[in-house]
């Protein structure tokens, strides 16, 4: 992989995590209205707090693939970075550009 491939997966890599840390925020607010929402209409609670619940795994989750994208993106410069821990192969560069968190190949992942 050169420098250029790096660059541009550095710079995929740091789009996702805005956009990530975007979607969490959003949902934070989302949570908000919903919680101040159960205050104010008894006859819709327990959906709302299943909303609740939906927009609290919907944080983890992203939060979660903020910590292994921060990860990739700590490791781009390594020598390993881009090689399947399986087959040690390297990982094709358009696979890295779409989920540049990969640490397998396409026939590895199977």
């Amino acid at each position: 992989m050169n420098e250029a491939q790096k660059q541009e997966i550095r710079n995929k890599i740091l789009s996702r995590l805005q956009q990530i840390r975007e979607e969490i925020n959003a949902t934070k607010a989302i949570k908000t209205i919903i919680v101040s929402d159960c205050a104010i209409d008894q006859s819709n609670r327990v959906e709302q707090i299943r909303q609740n619940q939906i927009a609290e795994e919907n944080i983890h989750k992203k939060t979660k693939l903020l910590g292994v994208l921060e990860s990739a993106l700590s490791q781009i410069d390594q020598v390993y970075f881009g090689q399947c821990e399986i087959c040690k192969q390297e990982i094709p560069i358009p696979r890295l550009l779409i989920k540049p968190e990969s640490k397998r190949c396409v026939g590895c992942e199977k």
